[in-house]
C-alpha cells in the first residue's frame, strides 16, 4: 500500500517547490505556494474560516512549509494581505504542476474510446459578492427590468469526461462569449484528443481552431442553426458530410478562408426529437453512428462536475471581493478537484487488482490504443463526495506529518472506498421514475 503514497501528490511540497522563488516573503507572511495551500484546505474543510483553518493546521503547517516556530504562523489577517500578491498567472502555474504530477487519473479512466482522450467543454455563470471592485470587472446581468443587483461572472470550463478531472478553465465576465473563451482554451488540447461540446459552441471559427491543432471534436448542432441543419433533419439520411464556409453578408465565401468538411449525424432520441451532431471522424465503418450517439452522452460528466463545484464544494460563497481573489478561490477548487480524481483512479487500479487477485485465472487483457475500437465505460462508481472527503484526510495527514502521514493513512482510506464502491445497473433508463407523487408533499405550515 505504501506505492499509493507515492501516486498522491506531496501536495504543499510540490507547490512550493515549482513556484518562484521571487516570491519568497518574510516571517509572518506567506508565499503564493503556501497561500494555494491554505485556500486549498479551506475549500475542503468547507469554508470553515481563515481563523479556523489557520487554529487547526498550526503545528502541521510549520512542518510542511519549514516554518521555524509556532510563533511564526500567519495570522487570518496576514493571509488576506497575501492573497493581494498571488497573481493569475502563479494561480495557473500552481494548477499545471499538480496536474502534471496526478499519474492514475490517465492510468485509470473511467470511459475511453480507442486511443483519444475525451474532453468536454462547457459553460456556466456564478454569482459574486456585491463589491464594487467586482461589479466593475465582471458587470451583471440585466433583463427587462433592469440590471440585477449583484454581479455575476462566467466560467468556461475544460473537463477530462474519462479521468474526471478539469483540464483548463477560464474566468470571464458576465457578459462574456463562451465560443470565444473557449478557443482560448484550446492550448492545452492535444492531437489525441476527442472534444465534446452542446450546441453552444458550432461555429466556423470553433471547428477551424479544434482541426488547426489537429483533434476531433463531436459537438451537437442547434437544429434550428440554418437552412444546411433543417436539410438534414428533414432528410432521408442520417450520416452525411457537408461543407461550412465562412460567409460574409452577402452570402459569399470570405477570401482566404479554407472550406470545412464536417460530417453530419443524425440521432433520434428516445423521447422522439431528433438532434445532429458534427464531427470530423469521417471513417463510418470505425466510428459508427450509433456508438458517435452513446459517446456525445459522456458529455455530461461536466454537469456534474458543475453540481460538485457548487453543491459540493461552495463554490459561490466567495470570501473575495477583487478578481484575483476570486480566481483564487476558483484555482483552489479546481486543485482539489484534481486531488479528488487522482485519489478516485487510485481506488480504480486497486479495485482492479483486488479483482484479479480474486480470480482464479485473470484473463491478460492488452491496453486499448486502436481508435477504431467502441466506447468503453467501466460501471465501477465511487461517490465523489465521499472520495472528497477521504482527500481531506489526506490533506491533513500530508500537512501534519508528511508522506509517511499520507503513507500509514492511505490503506484504511483505500479499504473504506472500496467497500463503499458501487456498479452502475445494466439497461437503466434515465431520467429515473419519481417514486412519491408530489401531491405526497405539503407546505411547512400549511
Amino acid at each position: 500500500m505504501t506505492s499509493h503514497a507515492h501516486a498522491f501528490p506531496d501536495f504543499f511540497r510540490l507547490l512550493r517547490d515549482r513556484l518562484p522563488d521571487r516570491f519568497v516573503r518574510a516571517p509572518r507572511k506567506l508565499t503564493p505556494a503556501q497561500l494555494l495551500g491554505v485556500l486549498c484546505l479551506m475549500t475542503g474543510f468547507g469554508r470553515k474560516g481563515y481563523r479556523r483553518v489557520v487554529t487547526e493546521l498550526r503545528g502541521g503547517l510549520c512542518r510542511a512549509f519549514d516554518w521555524p516556530a509556532l510563533s511564526l504562523v500567519p495570522s487570518p489577517q496576514a493571509i488576506g494581505q497575501a492573497r493581494r500578491s498571488l497573481s493569475r498567472a502563479v494561480c495557473d502555474e500552481a494548477f499545471a504542476a499538480v496536474c502534471d504530477h496526478c499519474p492514475a487519473m490517465a492510468a485509470r479512466p473511467v470511459a475511453s474510446y480507442g486511443s483519444y482522450r475525451l474532453l468536454a467543454i462547457d459553460g456556466t455563470r456564478l454569482s459574486l459578492p456585491p463589491a464594487p471592485a467586482l461589479l466593475a470587472a465582471f458587470g451583471t446581468p440585466a433583463n427587462g427590468h433592469g440590471p440585477a443587483a449583484a454581479p455575476m461572472a462566467g466560467l468556461v470550463q475544460v473537463w477530462d469526461v474519462g479521468r474526471n478531472g478539469p483540464v483548463a478553465f477560464a474566468l470571464t465576465p458576465c457578459d462574456h462569449s463562451e465560443r470565444h473563451e473557449a478557443i482560448t482554451l484550446f492550448d492545452r488540447i492535444r492531437p489525441s484528443d476527442l472534444l465534446i461540446g452542446d450546441r453552444g459552441y458550432p461555429g466556423y471559427e470553433f471547428f477551424r481552431a479544434i482541426c488547426r491543432r489537429r483533434a476531433r471534436f463531436l459537438i451537437r448542432m442547434p437544429v434550428r442553426a440554418g437552412t444546411l441543419i433543417a436539410d438534414v433533419v428533414a432528410g432521408d439520411q442520417d450520416d452525411t458530410v457537408v461543407a461550412l464556409r465562412s460567409l460574409n453578408g452577402q452570402g459569399q465565401q470570405r477570401p482566404g478562408t479554407p472550406t470545412i468538411p464536417v460530417r453530419l449525424l443524425r440521432i433520434t432520441l428516445p423521447d422522439g426529437k431528433t438532434e445532429v451532431l458534427a464531427t470530423n471522424l469521417w471513417r463510418s465503418r470505425g466510428h459508427d453512428r450509433e456508438t458517435l450517439g452513446r459517446l456525445y452522452t459522456q458529455r455530461w460528466r461536466i454537469e456534474t462536475a458543475f453540481r460538485e463545484m457548487k453543491v459540493f464544494h461552495a463554490l459561490e460563497q466567495f470570501s473575495a471581493t477583487y478578481p484575483d481573489g476570486i480566481y483564487q478561490e476558483i484555482t483552489a477548487i479546481q486543485i482539489f478537484l484534481l486531488l479528488t480524481s487522482e485519489l478516485e483512479a487510485i481506488a480504480r487500479r486497486e479495485t482492479a487488482q483486488r479483482q484479479a487477485a480474486a480470480t482464479p485465472a485473470p484473463m491478460q487483457t492488452a491496453p486499448v490504443t486502436d481508435p477504431t475500437m467502441p466506447l468503453q465505460v467501466t460501471p465501477l462508481r465511487f461517490n465523489r463526495l465521499i472520495v472528497a472527503d477521504n482527500v481531506i484526510q489526506l490533506m491533513r495527514h500530508a500537512a501534519l506529518g508528511g508522506r509517511r502521514a499520507v503513507a500509514q493513512a492511505m490503506p484504511d482510506i483505500i479499504d473504506f472506498l472500496w467497500k463503499n464502491r458501487s456498479y452502475a445497473k445494466p439497461g437503466r433508463s434515465f431520467p429515473r421514475v419519481r417514486k412519491r407523487s408530489r401531491g405526497h408533499f405539503t407546505r411547512a405550515g400549511a
